[in-house]
């Protein structure tokens, strides 16, 4: 019977030692992931001034010289886990036509970051090629 009884035992000590493995284990993984998400949260390099700054950028590209911007308003998500590349803005903008008076509206449009980058350095391109015919004339 005492025999019996001490195999209990052990296997009683042994499971405690397992559980508190585990635990110990899953609580370094979520040490990780803290630390992981802070370093990422002080690296962010997406500021809420740059993406207004494009957005403004973006808005104003889209109308072109026809239309004048009213008003405008952008909501998006600032995640650090998501890349730069998916995050989305959602972009709403009233503009007035400069010839005819009329309004344009444009309400809860979603647009991605690295579009509006794509379309501000298309438009910067544009300006420099434009530049380099009149210096070339």
């Amino acid at each position: 019977m005492g025999n019996r009884r001490q195999r209990f035992k052990y296997s009683l000590k042994t499971r405690r030692q397992v559980s508190w493995s585990i635990i110990t284990k899953c609580l370094m993984v979520l040490f990780v992931i803290g630390m992981v998400t802070l370093i990422l949260i002080i690296v962010n390099t997406t500021s809420d001034e740059i993406v207004k700054n494009q957005t403004q950028d973006y808005i104003e590209i889209q109308l072109g010289d026809e239309y004048q911007l009213a008003a405008w308003d952008y909501d998006y998500f600032n995640c650090p886990l998501i890349p730069y590349v998916f995050k989305n803005v959602e972009v709403s903008y009233i503009a007035i036509n400069n010839k005819t008076g009329k309004k344009k509206e444009v309400i809860e449009e979603d647009v991605s970051l690295s579009k509006i980058a794509e379309v501000i350095a298309k438009k910067e391109k544009k300006k420099k090629l434009e530049k380099e015919i009149k210096t070339a004339h």
